[in-house]
């Protein structure tokens, strides 16, 4: 079994309002990741996912470009060894 991993990270730009945390969804399924992602009071998307290292990096990779109509400035986010959660959750 692959080692997994966790990542907690923040994007930032024109990321709600566009689809964005749903394009997280569809990501993670895409790469056979879990977790979740939510709006913040700030304009941010925060997320937490859980996967491969690999997969982990491809995602993030795609969460830089975001959907269509998002315009993002930035991703950051940290690496974290936590109890990984099942499915994906919009929060």
């Amino acid at each position: 079994m692959a080692e997994i991993n966790c990542v907690h990270g923040y994007a930032s730009g024109q990321v709600q309002g566009v689809w964005y945390r749903d394009f997280v969804r569809r990501c993670a399924l895409r790469y056979n990741a879990s977790g979740w992602a939510k709006n913040l009071a700030d304009g941010r998307v925060e997320f937490r996912l859980f996967g491969s290292q690999a997969d982990l990096l491809q995602l993030i990779a795609d969460l830089r470009t975001g959907p269509e109509l998002s315009l993002v400035d930035d991703v950051v986010y940290q690496w974290h060894h936590a109890k990984a959660e099942n499915g994906f959750r919009i929060l």
